[in-house]
């Protein structure tokens, strides 16, 4: 786990940029703190920064050059299965010098050039340049699970793994990108397409390679997730495939821990490694409560105690909270979304006083495994349009637990609603308080932002509507946002963080079961509690209620920074042509009254703004 950057000048005259790129690329410090390295030739400059996981030694050094010195690699994540791709290419006849999984990726280009991608098993981005044929290729992994970022000028084109070196190497990229401030701003959409909050800034999409040259830039989509609905449930087939996953992702020269929550996610893994002694592991995992959120350690209790592993609760002083929203604001380069990203990174920071640099987390489960609540819609609207009425109404009555009982009356008019608003490509805001603060010209300027649908029609097929939408969340409306944060909280503190639900071989096993086994009888990820009796505790498996992210914007926003959301909105940046008026007049109004329905958007508002005043934009 690492991060780099690298400028490719089409001209040659990459070492009138020399001292730049080294300074611009000090600045990925934090994501690999035990050593640095660069590369320049006339034409490509690398710098970059090294976390050492696999192969402690210095012949995993980067940039990486191949034997025959002709290409250059520079690479960030893990390869899963490089010991395997290690074994076949040494039966090709390849040699090592290393036991890195960054050099499994050099053999891996050398053997099969740029269809490389299709044979790793893991996250990553990487840079290749060839200085034979002056070709810049990039790759990043299938769920952009690792970033990468691009921007272009002319002469040269700059990647990098964090914005910030971007932007202090052309420092003209710091040019507000004003429609992804609206969509932050209006709706809390973040990092759902290519763009970023600066307008020429891009991020490379996932499962996407590209090539460069000195005449030409082109994009391959080297992957797509497809669902086939061929497989019946078998829970042997199920746990196989999780325990290999698993078994991979403790792959590692340092040791690992794990995060624990209450849900069945952290603890299914938590407890795999546990059952499985092959694994010849005992994690260390950590909690975090923040205050006034939800309790639940009796379920983490539990697990700890089934399990065995070494536990510890991180405490949180908030004392300082507005000064580490500053830090997040920073190390992100970007707005961030919600008030758990700021524990995520606070437990990141104390799990790196211990000297943790791997950590397990349960990213991804809720999208892939149908997770969220608001799933149980499109499942019964599937049910019932396919004829199913005894399995419809069964889940209707067993639903009302999972919807934090909701009276199934509720629940009916609640799916009627869905069902119109996905029919007619309605936008599905139900928190739409924010258009009173933001200017109107603005909104009717970006009119197709607040008219965006939030599901996906369902009207020719609900089956597939169903998991469409299971799509639409993991590849465009939570989880590239949810990656961002862990990655940057975790690389902020020098952490990798591995997301076992997110491995493909995984994800494909899952989709390729009919859509009914995600949700039967009302249960959210089904298939993982039921190939998981025995591997964690039964009270967590039964458990049905369904908690957010820990973190309160009420309470963040009214008893612990209201006075510093004061002094940002009266400052001169606040009030600008994004809003309709003096903020800070509206906002102790809202303080006054405690308002909670108001509360999401001072976050998000608190939040732009701190980023435009601390970057200076």
């Amino acid at each position: 786990m690492c991060g780099y950057l690298g400028v490719f000048d089409i001209e040659g005259n990459i070492m009138d940029f020399k001292s730049s790129i080294i300074e611009a690329g000090q600045l990925l410090y934090h994501r690999g703190p035990d050593d640095q390295g660069s590369y320049f030739d006339k034409h490509v400059g690398f710098y970059f920064r090294r976390l050492s996981i696999i192969d402690l030694s210095g012949k995993g050094h980067q940039p990486f050059v191949s034997e025959d010195n002709n290409l250059v690699l520079v690479f960030n994540g893990e390869i899963y299965n490089y010991k395997e791709l290690r074994h076949m290419f040494k039966r090709k006849g390849y040699k090592f010098v290393s036991t890195s999984d960054t050099e499994v990726i050099m053999k891996a280009y050398i053997e099969f050039g740029e269809n490389c991608v299709s044979y790793l098993r893991g996250m990553f981005s990487f840079a290749i340049w060839n200085k034979t044929t002056h070709e810049l290729f990039l790759a990043r992994d299938r769920f952009g699970i690792k970033p990468l970022y691009i921007f272009q000028r002319k002469g040269q084109y700059v990647v990098a793994s964090e914005i910030k070196s971007i932007l202090h190497f052309v420092p003209e990229s710091k040019e507000l990108d004003e429609r992804s401030a609206f969509k932050y701003l209006a709706r809390g959409f973040l990092d759902d397409t290519k763009d970023t909050f600066f307008k020429g800034i891009k991020s490379i999409e996932p499962a996407t390679t590209v090539k460069i040259t000195r005449h030409n830039y082109s994009e391959h989509k080297y992957w797509s997730l497809k669902y086939d609905e061929s497989e019946s449930f078998d829970i042997e087939r199920f746990r196989e495939v999780f325990e290999e996953t698993i078994s991979l992702h403790i792959r590692a020269d340092v040791p690992v821990a794990a995060t624990l929550s209450g849900g069945v996610d952290s603890t299914s893994i938590v407890g795999t490694v546990a059952k499985c002694g092959s694994l010849n592991i005992r994690l260390k995992t950590y909690s975090v409560f923040p205050p006034d959120t939800y309790d639940e350690r009796f379920w983490i209790d539990s697990t700890v105690e089934y399990t065995k592993v070494d536990h510890g609760y991180v405490d949180l002083d908030l004392k300082e909270i507005a000064q580490t929203i500053d830090e997040i604001v920073l190390k992100h380069d970007e707005p961030f979304q919600f008030s758990s990203c700021i524990f995520q990174y606070l437990l990141r920071e104390n799990v790196a006083g211990e000297d943790i640099k791997v950590l397990l987390v349960g990213e991804g489960a809720d999208e892939v495994l149908a997770g969220y609540r608001r799933m149980i819609f499109p499942y019964l609207l599937a049910l019932y349009r396919q004829g199913s009425l005894n399995e419809f109404l069964s889940v209707l009555k067993n639903s009302s637990s999972l919807l934090n009982n909701k009276p199934v009356d509720k629940i009916i008019d609640d799916l009627l609603n869905y069902e119109r608003v996905s029919n007619n490509n309605e936008s599905g805001q139900e928190n739409t308080s924010f258009y009173a603060l933001l200017n109107t010209q603005m909104i009717r300027k970006y009119n197709e932002v607040v008219n965006e649908p939030l599901y996906v029609s369902s009207k020719d097929n609900p089956e597939e509507g169903f998991l469409k939408l299971l799509l639409k969340h993991i590849f465009v409306r939570n989880l590239p946002f949810v990656l961002k944060m862990e990655d940057h909280n975790s690389m902020a503190n020098g952490i990798e963080a591995r997301v076992p639900f997110l491995d493909h071989v995984f994800v494909e096993m899952v989709f390729s079961h009919h859509f009914s086994e995600f949700m039967k009888g009302g249960t959210n990820k089904r298939m993982l509690r039921r190939a998981m009796k025995g591997y964690v505790p039964d009270e967590v498996l039964q458990r049905r209620s369904k908690v957010n992210r820990p973190g309160d914007h009420a309470n963040l926003i009214y008893k612990h920074i209201g006075n510093d959301v004061m002094d940002c909105l009266r400052s001169p940046v606040s009030g600008d042509h994004f809003f309709e008026s003096d903020l800070s007049k509206k906002f102790e109004e809202d303080f006054a009254r405690y308002n909670t329905a108001n509360a999401d958007c001072w976050f998000r508002i608190y939040v732009f703004e701190r980023w435009r005043q601390l970057l200076g934009i």
